[in-house]
Parts: C-alpha cells; structure tokens; sequence
C-alpha cells in the first residue's frame, strides 16, 4: 500500500455523500488506506455531525472490505505529523473540478509515496466521472447505492416522516425505501392511492445566494451583505475569480447561472402545468431574505 488518505468532506449531505464515495475511488485507484471521512462544520447549516451520525460505519467498512482498506484512524505515529508543513494537504484548489484518474496519478500518488498520507482538505466535486475506467465507476456506484447507509436514528425518523406522508403520495418504488430504512421500513396495504406530490429543494439559502454572485434586488445593502459573506466564507472563491475575466450578475442571468428565487420556481413551475391545488413539499434551510 503507498499509505493513508484523510479526507474532509465540505458541503450539504448531498456534497459529503459524493466526497466519501470519491475518497472511497480515489483510494483504490491510488492503492491507499481510507480513513473515515469528517465532516467539516458549516456556519450554514450549523450541523456538527460525523460519519457515524449519519451512517452505519461498521456497515460501510464490511460491505467495501474487498476493494478497499479502510480504517476508523490513523496510525499513531502519523498523527503527530504536520500535514501542511510536509506537503501532504491537497485543498480544492490544488485540484481541478472533475480530476480525471491520471491527474491523481501525476500529482497526488507522488505526495502519497513520499509522505505515506495526503490529507484532501474539502474535497467537493474533485473526480470526474469520464473518461472513467469501469471498475472504479462501478466501486462509485457500490459506495453509494449499498456501502452508504443511513444510522439506524435516522431510519427510524424517516420511516416516520413517510408514514405521515403516506396519505398524500403513492407508494411506488418499494425497493428505494427499503434501501433507505432497512428493517424501519412500514409496509400497509391499505394505504392511500390519494395524490401526487411534488418534493423541491429550492436552495435559496444566503450561501448558495452569495457563491452565485448574482445580484436580486435588494440595493446596496444586499451587495454589501452578499460581499462581506463571500470574503468571509468563500476566500478560494475570491482567488479564482481574480484569475479569470470578470462577469457581471446582468451576465450571469443572462447565461442562466443564477439560482432561482421563490417566485422565479413558482412561476417555472405554473409554466410547466403545476396547479395551485399541487401538493408541494419544500426542503431547504433558511431562505434567504424570506422575513422581508
């Protein structure tokens, strides 16, 4: 084995969950030993929670025993070691969006050889996914779909959220929930067949409002706002953009890279034949501006 891969995983769920299964083919691909991924804290989401808050870690481990090495912590000879001092942390910036597997081969294994441990600090979306040799996509696809379940705390709340939910919506794919809940899973003949139901996560949170750099409306105050939050929480951001041409917010709606507001989805949504009598379950955090 040419050593040990830290990972720090960034983001929403979403964002952690494609971290840990990159880190879990980045590892193979390198012939390393991965370390349980953490979670970094985000001031948005204000969430503390670790691997095994969320999934079943000695699950994760077993069913990914046969293609990859993975361990709970490093050794403790190496964690006296300072990372950033030999060379051995790897942040977003360091790697391209989308990485193919060579890049790791030039630049990463090299770190790993001569220090036995990278730390990749971050790590949102930093493997593609073609061209991609079919055995990693497929360990991907293995860490995903069956390695990455959730805490048995979260599958019996979820169980109970869609038992609520039950009278509103049809119950068609079976085999996704049982996937998801486990031995949580409620099964009920009887249940209604009432309605359809629409699920939107409509991400207008300061963050995502912030990163976009677009401009919504709110004068100088909001610039302000969303430029303090940018310097604060996005200073790698900030770096990239001084390296590229500027483009203005009336650019970026115009190229439709601006997320959409509240009455922006409502308005997509009547265009596509959604009816005021739509049954619509919302996701999302605090949204942004939403008290004024």
């Amino acid at each position: 084995e040419t050593g040990f891969i830290l990972v720090s995983a960034n983001g929403g769920l979403n964002q952690q969950r494609i971290a840990v299964c990159n880190a879990v083919a980045v590892a193979s691909m390198l012939n390393a030993t991965l370390v349980i991924p953490r979670f970094m804290y985000s001031k948005v989401w204000k969430d503390p929670s670790q691997f095994s808050d969320i999934y079943q870690e000695e699950t994760f481990m077993s069913i990914l025993k046969d293609d990859v090495n993975i361990v709970k912590d490093l050794p403790s000879h190496l964690k006296s070691l300072k990372l950033k001092a030999i060379g051995s942390v790897v942040t977003e910036a360091d790697l391209p969006k989308g990485a193919t597997v060579d890049y790791y081969l030039r630049n990463v294994l090299p770190i790993l050889r001569r220090n036995g441990i990278v730390h990749f600090l971050g790590f949102g979306n930093r493997l593609g996914f073609d061209p991609m040799p079919y055995e990693l996509q497929k360990l991907r696809c293995k860490c995903n779909f069956h390695a990455l379940k959730f805490s048995t705390k979260i599958q019996s709340v979820g169980s109970l959220l869609l038992e609520r939910l039950g009278k509103h919506r049809r119950r068609k794919n079976m085999l996704l929930e049982e996937q998801l809940l486990g031995s949580y899973m409620i099964i009920k003949p009887e249940e209604s067949q009432t309605s359809k139901y629409l699920a939107l996560h409509l991400r207008f949170e300061v963050d995502m409002v912030a990163h976009s750099g677009c401009y919504f409306g709110g004068g100088e105050s909001e610039k302000k706002e969303l430029r303090l939050y940018r310097e604060e929480h996005f200073p790698l951001l900030l770096e990239r953009l001084k390296k590229t041409r500027y483009v203005s917010p009336p650019e970026l709606r115009r190229a439709g890279r601006c997320p959409l507001t509240p009455e922006e989805a409502a308005l997509v949504l009547a265009a596509l034949g959604f009816s005021s009598k739509t049954l619509i379950y919302v996701a999302g955090s605090q949204i942004y501006g939403g008290e004024s």
